[in-house]
């Protein structure tokens, strides 16, 4: 049985925003080694079902049929057709050594040309001590466009414009990206995709797209273009990018049915209501973890469920299925839930919860990975393309007390020093954890990135200091810190453990308190002899690890001031260290059974205490029923409103037991 914890009254989620950040293009992000392994053939088989009635194709491999336009004109900044020899020329990477962006070829040798515009390049071709002048030269404000002309929808009732893309941001607050559309050449109607509230810093949007053009249906000369367009105006010393490639770009006639997964978000211990006025930021809070001590999933707090977001790209009002599977490391089915969500319209995005039965694991534990699986099916028609309909996502329980948001996959890092907002001794990035068991902190892994052999953004002489937080009703309040360290080379590229002189001793109450919450965080002194001095810290971009699992601690207007963002959905590699030799569970459940579940009217209630206290709270944490039990007792719910509750039961000894019912 597990205790469903609620954060309705979280004072401090309105004093926390994520703050827009510009970063230097001195710190150029990694690259990624980690390349979609699927081939550019697999990728275009899986449109087959929708191609089946392509009118309209352009896959840049014949003779030039499109126009460009750049205004200004300068260098490089315009679209242009190119193989993945020129790619790889024009310093974007190698299949070796990874990717600043993604070619659109599957090897050295692939004949595959598709349309591009570079915008970093330069940048990214100049020595270091250039790129001030690179960051000079890149227009202030640009636009450009790659056209197509004389397109014949005519026989097409509801046109939808697909594409393949490789697009990567780089400080994408300064971008705005287009489709154009027109049906006589000179009045055009815009839609903005790729925008930067959904892709974080230095990641990819989709690969796939696709857009309804109904502006476009049954008309005879439509023309059509992708826009780039950019403005750094009072950001000039920053550069955007990185750059844009597309491929096979086509029109066919819209699927009826279509429904695509856009994201899951898998939520441990605690909940925000996200529904409710104020809370929409909420959604999300306890970010995803990827590896949780055995000790702290066997509590009553140790739950978890999911939030899946669905997209409707057909031309119907669809109604999703949403099944969640998870299996444990020995292959068994641990969890299995369909939900039928609310009818979605055409176009139209919406979110389903499964939230009921939660999901928790039953003793005994087995350690290892457990993995997610997320199917979205249509009910009642059979979607018409089915490959984006399918997400995977997974955690590892460990045996020996490790506790972290990452997936033990380090492959980019962050530091605020190469931020507009950063660069000052004493702030902090930092990770929060909830704790369900009264523990100890033992001590604490950071991964630290760098360049032992920098010449300019360095991080050798540099000094970091962990601080564990917990919240002092207003403000964060430290209350353990480690030595300093000075870091060397032998720092660099690895893990490094931090120990405490302090107690470091969390006392959790779930009956009274709930779960508890710290805050770990890097404090970082800039320190070093370097001419730009940077601390970087690992991190994980496996999974959905949600906006909140990053925070950052900055000098806003003199003050200072926790944000949360600051890892862009990543997982910083920041993990601690529990004891995991000396747990011992105590027996405190108090048991008992309520029945039926769903109910309407009655809910019958089986315990074996003869006096027992019996509290009933509504999602929202309040509560609603507080009654005296003893052995087989009957409430009337009919008048509570339809929603999921949560039963409290404290027994004659004192223990406690709770279960959830659903009132339809």
């Amino acid at each position: 049985m597990k205790k469903f914890t609620i954060l309705m009254a979280f004072v401090a989620l309105a004093s926390f925003a994520m703050a827009q950040a510009i970063q230097a293009p001195s710190n150029i992000a990694c690259k990624n080694i980690e390349k979609d392994t699927r081939t550019m053939v697999e990728k275009y088989m899986e449109r087959q079902a929708l191609k089946a009635n392509v009118a309209w194709t352009q896959d840049f491999d014949g003779a030039e049929a499109w126009t460009t336009y750049a205004n200004p004109v300068v260098g490089q900044y315009k679209w242009q057709t190119v193989n993945v020899e020129q790619f790889m020329a024009a310093g974007w990477g190698d299949f070796e050594n990874g990717w600043y962006l993604f070619p659109m070829a599957d090897s050295a040798t692939d004949a595959n040309k598709w349309a591009f515009i570079d915008i970093y390049g330069p940048i990214l071709r100049a020595a270091t001590a250039d790129r001030p002048d690179s960051v000079a030269n890149m227009p202030v404000v640009f636009e450009a466009y790659i056209q197509f002309d004389d397109i014949d929808l005519s026989t097409v009732n509801n046109p939808m414009l697909l594409w393949n893309q490789y697009y990567r941001t780089f400080n994408a607050i300064m971008q705005k990206l287009y489709v154009d559309v027109s049906v006589d050449g000179a009045t055009w109607t815009s839609y903005q995709i790729n925008k930067s509230a959904d892709i974080p810093h230095g990641e990819y949007a989709e690969y796939e797209q696709a857009l309804l053009l109904g502006i476009a249906a049954n008309e005879s000369n439509v023309s059509i273009r992708f826009r780039w367009t950019h403005d750094r105006t009072g950001y000039e010393i920053y550069a955007t990018g990185y750059a844009w490639g597309i491929d096979d770009v086509m029109v066919i006639e819209a699927p009826q049915y279509d429904l695509k997964h856009l994201e899951t978000a898998m939520n441990f211990f605690v909940y925000i209501d996200y529904h409710e006025a104020g809370n929409a930021n909420g959604y999300h809070y306890s970010g995803h973890f990827g590896q949780i001590p055995k000790e702290q999933m066997d509590t009553e707090a140790s739950y978890m469920f999911f939030n899946t977001i669905v997209e409707n790209n057909g031309l119907q009002v669809a109604t999703p299925i949403v099944k969640v599977e998870v299996t444990n490391p020995e292959g068994t089915v641990v969890y299995n839930n369909t939900i039928t969500g609310p009818e979605i319209a055409s176009g139209a995005v919406d979110t389903i919860d499964i939230m009921a039965p939660e999901f928790g694991l039953e003793a005994p534990i087995v350690t290892g990975e457990y993995v997610a699986s997320i199917e979205i099916t249509i009910q009642g028609q059979e979607d018409q393309n089915p490959n984006n309909n399918l997400y995977e996502t997974r955690f590892f329980v460990t045996g020996d007390g490790r506790y972290a948001r990452d997936l033990d996959n380090i492959t980019q890092s962050y530091g605020l020093a190469a931020w507009n907002i950063g660069g000052n001794n004493e702030e902090m990035l930092a990770t929060k954890y909830f704790i369900n068991e009264t523990t100890t902190i033992e001590s604490v892994d950071v991964y630290i990135e760098g360049d032992p052999d920098a010449e300019n953004w360095g991080t050798i002489g540099n000094t970091v200091q962990l601080v564990l937080l917990s919240w002092g009703g207003d403000q964060y309040v430290a209350f353990a810190e480690s030595e300093p360290l000075i870091l060397a080379a032998e720092h660099l590229n690895t893990w490094v453990n931090f120990t405490f002189a302090d107690n470091t001793e969390i006392i959790v109450d779930l009956v009274n308190e709930g779960v508890g919450e710290v805050l770990v965080a890097v404090k970082m002194f800039y320190t070093g002899s370097y001419s730009k001095n940077t601390i970087d810290i690992g991190m994980d971009k496996s999974t959905n690890f949600g906006a909140w699992s990053g925070w950052y601690r900055i000098l806003n207007s003199g003050e200072w001031k926790w944000y949360y963002g600051a890892s862009d959905g990543k997982a910083f590699a920041i993990r601690i260290n529990l004891p995991h030799d000396n747990y011992v569970k105590e027996d405190v459940v108090a048991n008992f059974k309520v029945y039926p579940n769903p109910t309407q009217d009655i809910l019958k209630i089986e315990t074996q205490s003869q006096k027992s206290i019996l509290n009933i709270y509504s999602v929202d944490g309040k509560l609603v029923r507080n009654v005296e039990v003893s052995n087989n007792a009957e409430i009337n719910v009919s008048e509570f409103a339809t929603g999921v509750y949560t039963v409290v039961l404290t027994d004659e000894n004192g223990n406690v037991g709770t279960q959830r019912f659903i009132k339809n």
